[in-house]
């Protein structure tokens, strides 16, 4: 592939990979409107959107390539090398990923995600119930739906920007939080109306470090510590 791609137009167009799917050619997009993969697919170079991938095989993201999907399922395995990588918009995403390129998560997210580089940032809006096992590192943002830290897990809260923890909202922890960075995490959505409750609850597991003068505070929404 190199900027060309496979979309649906007056019918639906689904890819059914069994072997492999390369993403070669040029330092532009390809788009594919749907796949279904057991096989392997290989992001070589420039960037590839898939509007819905359902992956129960291999996916591969190398050295300054990027892959962006609308929509993700699966329990298929994804690897992302340094200098590559991920941006998931949603959907029940299941899987797990490797290597150290990040994986940025957006949307509306479901089901349990295992990796060591998972990114919400500036740009991301999380909702959705969901759980981790790995890395989060959050640097901006919102997440506005029910997040867990599985045991052994970290969550690391980091930067000079704020964090908005929806009106709602629930982070439960059964590892490890670190906040730092000048920036706090405030409660609820930006320049909205009064909003419910925003939640923080710390299991009998978890752990919660506050290590530089960021903190949790009410904003939109009152946010409130549960540590138990």
């Amino acid at each position: 592939l190199d900027t060309g791609g496979w979309q649906g137009s007056y019918a639906p167009l689904t890819v059914e990979n069994a072997g492999l799917v390369r993403k070669v050619g040029g330092t532009g997009q390809s788009y594919i409107s749907t796949v279904i993969n057991t096989g392997q697919v290989e992001v070589q170079s420039g960037s590839l959107y898939v509007a819905t991938l359902t992956n129960n095989g291999r996916v591969d993201v190398e050295s300054g390539a990027t892959l962006y999907v609308g929509a993700a399922s699966g329990a298929g395995t994804y690897g992302t090398a340094a200098g590559g990588q991920i941006a998931v918009s949603g959907a029940p995403l299941g899987g797990t990923f490797s290597g150290p390129g990040p994986v940025q998560l957006s949307g509306t997210i479901a089901g349990t995600i295992t990796g060591p580089n998972l990114v919400i940032d500036a740009n991301s809006s999380v909702s959705g119930t969901f759980s981790y096992s790995g890395t989060v590192t959050w640097t901006g943002g919102t997440m506005a739906g029910v997040m867990t830290v599985a045991p052994g897990a970290v969550l690391n809260i980091t930067g000079v920007d704020h964090k908005r923890l929806g009106g709602g909202a629930e982070i439960i922890n059964h590892g490890v939080i670190n906040l730092s960075g000048a920036g706090s995490v405030l409660g609820g959505a930006c320049c909205a109306g009064p909003q419910p409750m925003a939640w923080l609850r710390n299991a009998a597991d978890g752990v919660v470090n506050l290590l530089d003068t960021g903190g949790w505070q009410g904003s939109y929404a009152p946010l409130t510590v549960e540590n138990a």
